[in-house]
């Protein structure tokens, strides 16, 4: 049996579909943005899929939630300061008089 070009576009849909599925249960942390993802990557054919990839991916340094949350706050500035510190040119010592 030949497959007709609508077939092979769903069977195309469904296979990215599965595995943009499995990349953003094993890499989104939270729940409702999870859900949203997978709902676009099953609902629009192909495109839910492209825009995932093009959008849904974190591609900061930092984890999502885990880095900002210790940058926040009286906590995240002072250890702001010590990076700044720690990352200012030193001078030398003062010469003994």
């Amino acid at each position: 049996m030949h497959p007709s070009g609508a077939s092979l576009y769903w069977a195309v849909h469904v296979l990215m579909a599965l595995v943009a599925s499995w990349h953003i249960l094993l890499n989104k942390r939270q729940p409702r943005s999870a859900m949203v993802w997978l709902l676009w990557a099953w609902m629009v054919p192909v495109g839910g899929v492209l825009l995932y990839v093009a959008l849904g991916q974190d591609r900061v340094g930092l984890p999502p939630r885990a880095g900002r949350a210790q940058l926040t706050g009286a906590h995240g500035r002072a250890q702001r300061r010590r990076q700044r510190a720690a990352l200012a040119p030193r001078q030398p010592p003062a010469p003994a008089p």
